[in-house]
């Protein structure tokens, strides 16, 4: 038995496209403390200008170019949002 895989491997036909996230001209945001990378499941503060880190529990500010308003539950408003 084997396994072949391929994580950079081109899109086969038929297979759905993995939803990506655009981070703009800020690149990719990550905890200054432990690097990890910013996930589903950090906790936004302060509306959203500020997140904490689920891993080492650091407080880290939103570069201005990514930082978006929080919904009623905490939540960032683009979360659904679908990039094309």
């Amino acid at each position: 038995m084997g396994v072949v895989i391929r994580p950079l491997a081109p899109d086969e036909n038929g297979e759905d496209k993995i939803e990506v996230v655009d981070f703009g001209s800020c690149g990719i945001i990550r905890c200054k403390r432990c690097r990890t990378y910013i996930n589903p499941f950090v906790l936004w503060m302060d509306n959203g200008r500020r997140w904490r880190c689920n891993m080492c529990s650091m407080l880290n500010d939103v570069p201005s170019a990514y930082y978006c308003h929080l919904d009623n539950t905490g939540q960032r408003t683009d979360r659904m949002q679908v990039l094309k």
